[in-house]
């Protein structure tokens, strides 16, 4: 079900950025009335999904961690920069990024390392959900695993999970 509710979320992003884009030339303008607010998905999409990494850690060492979270997000994100990078040099090759910022990309943290220069815009959500992980390595560390702080640790697992939710917001709106 929260599978399905993310899907939902980001295909309200998805529809915002196709007809309701201010200051750019939009597609079905018509639609505007019904998606205006779908911004608002990157917000639901972050807090679902700091719900689900938070459980996905549950039970598991650290490394099993690390290694799940990488093999899960890099391969498919690595096709994704090159599937970009083709198409940009095939159809736009003035916005084509330079060699070293696809390079760079390939960290998923290109903001970190050459300024904002991303493949694709929409690639620095990237950067906020390995923030989240880092934080959710953190309580992994940080916090006792015995039974009377599973409380504690729930309560800092949700409250960093609104932290990439505030800085998704931020993003979203400039």
């Amino acid at each position: 079900m929260l599978d399905v509710l993310r899907f939902f979320a980001a295909l309200s992003v998805v529809f915002y950025h196709m007809t309701y884009r201010l200051n750019e030339s939009a597609l079905f303008t018509w639609l505007q009335p019904f998606t205006k607010f779908g911004y608002l998905g990157v917000d639901v999409f972050f807090i679902i999904s700091g719900f689900v990494i938070l459980w996905s850690a549950v039970g598991r060492s650290v490394p099993d961690y690390l290694i799940s979270r990488v093999a899960r997000l890099y391969p498919s994100f690595w096709v994704a920069i090159l599937v970009t990078s083709a198409t940009m040099l095939v159809i736009r090759p003035e916005r084509l990024q330079p060699l070293w910022a696809i390079a760079a990309n390939f960290t998923m943290l290109p903001g970190y390392i050459v300024g904002n220069h991303y493949v694709d815009g929409v690639y620095w959500t990237l950067a906020v959900e390995l923030k989240f992980y880092f934080l959710i390595l953190l309580r992994a560390c940080c916090f006792v695993r015995s039974s009377t702080s599973r409380a504690g640790s729930g309560v800092a697992g949700g409250y960093c999970g609104l932290l990439p939710a505030a800085d998704a917001s931020c993003r979203c709106n400039r």
